[in-house]
């Protein structure tokens, strides 16, 4: 059985271009510590039984060798149950790290289990701590995943190789992250409260060779998805003050352009009222200029 398929039985509605990158489950040593100490939970009592019985052989008669037997049965019914409990609660404790989360699986008891999902774009930091002799010899240890807002760090404990998953889930979210990037390129779309809605599209060959298409990149087909308004807007950007001399001279504004600084002292913010059929090439020739956060806003009044 490959990944894939764990991936499918372990938790449901898996996305069918994701990929199991890393599956592990707790170190083993965790439950060998747990079977040591059932272990001499086990042999204690019974040696401490026979040691007695040899010594003072007249206690051992009777109705007590009933009792023996009765709680012996017993204890060894409790020990094979808390050996079963530990067995699955460890087995079942799983991590997955796919093309585009963490799954943390937490099995407690028998028939209760937590699945806890963390988006690879909503992480902020990864570390791992290993301590200890046994920790440090056998290599295991805890791995902390450091999320974005008010959403809880992931805490996976026990993970053997912890800090060669730390790489592997640092590397699946650079990839996911240029693979957001990539998205948000081949779709630009501008959108400001009151604004009418105008959108971008590239070709995937554009998209490809950004460098060697970047003016078909800045020329890209507009398509306005608003309903018909009047023939002026009010556009807004940001710019740096060193450039700003040679973006005043293609804006075609009504009047002056208004002219604001920056908490920033080497920026400034400008707005001007132009022409709509004026926006489509006027766009692309601030952004080569240096103009950022771009809006354009329709006027309701004048």
């Amino acid at each position: 059985m490959d990944l894939q398929d764990r991936l499918e039985k372990i938790f449901p509605t898996p996305d069918k271009d994701e990929k199991v990158i890393f599956f592990q489950r707790k170190h083993w040593f965790l439950f060998f510590v747990i079977f040591i100490i059932l272990f001499f939970m086990l042999i204690v009592p019974f040696v401490f039984i026979a040691i007695s019985a040899r010594t003072y052989p007249q206690f051992f008669s009777g109705s007590v060798i009933n009792f023996l037997v009765i709680f012996s049965s017993a204890y060894l019914l409790f020990l094979c149950a808390a050996f079963l409990l530990s067995f699955i609660n460890l087995y079942f404790d799983i991590v997955i790290l796919t093309n585009k989360r963490i799954v943390d699986i937490n099995q407690k008891g028998l028939f209760n289990r937590q699945i806890d999902e963390l988006d690879l774009l909503h992480i902020e930091d990864v570390s791992s701590h290993v301590s200890g002799f046994f920790g440090t010899t056998l290599d295991f240890g805890e791995v902390e995943v450091q999320t974005a807002g008010t959403a809880r760090n992931f805490l996976l404990n026990g993970m053997p190789h912890p800090r060669q998953l730390c790489r592997q889930i640092l590397e699946q979210y650079e990839k996911a992250l240029k693979t957001q990037e990539g998205g948000e390129r081949m779709r630009k779309i501008d959108l400001a409260e009151g604004s009418p809605r105008r959108l971008q599209t590239f070709s995937p060959q554009d998209i490809a060779q950004p460098s060697k298409n970047e003016g078909r990149l800045e020329e890209g087909k507009m398509i306005d998805l608003s309903p018909p308004a009047n023939d002026k807007v009010l556009l807004k950007f940001n710019i740096e003050k060193n450039k700003l001399d040679e973006v005043l001279k293609i804006l075609p504004s009504l009047k002056s352009p208004t002219i604001n600084d920056l908490a920033d002292s080497q920026y400034a913010a400008v707005e001007t009222v132009v022409q709509k059929s004026q926006i489509s090439n006027l766009i692309p020739e601030l952004k080569k200029r240096g103009g950022t956060d771009i809006i354009e806003s329709d006027i309701k009044t004048l």
